[in-house]
C-alpha cells in the first residue's frame, strides 16, 4: 500500500525528530561512557593496580602495603597504683602511612583480671616507628602484668613523598637527666628546622637499660613549634625510676597528614 504525500511527509518529520532525539541522547550518554578514569569512579582504570589505588592515586592499595607490627606493649607506674600504657609499633612501608587508624589497650593482671581499657587513635608515618601512649590506667592495688593492644580499625594507606618526609627535619638536643632516683627530670630542646610552623606535637621519651630494656616512658605536648625555632620541654616522674638509664631515646611525632593545615 503506497503512502500519499502528507503521510510521507509526515513519516519524514517523524525520522528527522527521532534522529535529533537520538542525536541528543547520544551527546548526553556518550561523556558517561566515555569518563577520563579518575581515583574516586569505585573502578580499576588507568594506571590503577586496585580499584582507585594505586598508581597515581594518593591511596595506596592494602594489598601492596605490609602490616603494622606491634613491636611491644606494656604499663609502665607513676605513683599510687597509676600507670601509663604506651605500644611501640612500626610500619615497614617505606611510602605510604595511616593518617587516622584507631587502636584499644586492655590491661591485665598476672592472674589475668582485666583491669582497664583505654582507646583513642593516631596517626602512623612511613617507614618509622610510632609511639602510641595512653596515660592514667588506675589499677587500685593490683599490678599490670599484661597490656594487650590492638587496632580497631583497618588502616587506610595514604601515599607519601620524599618531599614530605623531608618536611619532617624535627631533632631533639641537649638532653639531660636529673634526680634519677627521687623526682627524676629530663630537660632537653626540640628543634624545629623547618620553614614549616608546627602545632600539636607530642614527644615521647622511652628510657633504656644497660640490657636495652625499657625502664620507663613518658610524655610531653608542644602546643607550638614555629619555623627555625627551639623550644625548652621537659619530662617528669613523681617516683624513681629504680635504675639509672644508659639510654634515653626523645622524638617528636609530627603529624605529616596535617602539615600542609597549619
Amino acid at each position: 500500500m503506497s503512502l500519499t504525500w502528507s503521510s510521507k511527509r509526515k513519516l519524514n518529520y517523524f525520522l528527522v525528530v527521532f534522529g535529533l532525539c537520538l542525536v541528543g541522547a547520544f551527546i548526553l550518554i556518550w561523556p558517561y561512557f566515555n569518563r577520563e578514569p579518575t581515583c574516586f569512579d569505585r573502578k580499576q582504570n588507568g594506571g590503577e593496580s586496585g580499584v582507585d589505588c594505586g598508581g597515581s592515586c594518593l591511596l595506596s592499595c592494602r594489598a601492596e602495603n605490609y602490616s603494622l607490627v606491634t613491636l611491644w606493649s606494656r604499663a609502665f607506674p607513676v605513683d599510687d597504683g597509676n600507670y601509663n600504657m604506651m605500644a611501640y609499633i612500626e610500619n615497614q612501608n617505606r611510602e605510604s602511612g595511616v593518617a587516622r587508624i584507631n587502636y584499644e589497650f586492655r590491661a591485665y593482671d598476672e592472674e589475668n583480671i582485666f583491669l582497664g581499657r583505654k582507646e583513642g587513635s593516631t596517626f602512623i608515618t612511613s617507614n618509622d616507628r610510632t609511639a602510641i601512649f595512653e596515660p592514667a590506667l588506675l589499677a587500685g592495688n593490683r599490678i599490670p602484668a599484661r597490656v594487650d593492644f590492638n587496632f580497631t580499625s583497618a588502616p587506610v594507606w595514604l601515599k607519601i613523598n620524599r618531599e614530605q618526609r623531608n618536611a619532617l627535619s624535627v631533632s631533639v638536643q641537649d638532653k639531660v637527666i636529673s634526680s634519677v632516683f627521687e623526682n627524676p627530670k629530663i630537660s632537653a630542646n626540640i628543634v624545629n628546622e623547618t620553614l614549616i610552623n608546627m602545632k600539636d606535637v607530642d614527644v615521647i621519651a622511652i628510657l633504656y637499660d644497660e640490657e636495652d630494656n625499657v625502664i620507663n616512658v613518658s610524655k610531653t605536648f608542644v602546643p607550638d613549634l614555629p619555623k627555625n625555632s627551639k623550644i625548652p620541654i621537659v619530662f617528669t616522674w613523681p617516683e624513681s625510676l629504680g635504675k639509672n638509664p644508659t639510654r634515653i631515646d626523645i622524638f617528636p611525632q609530627v603529624n605529616i597528614f596535617e602539615l600542609g593545615q597549619q
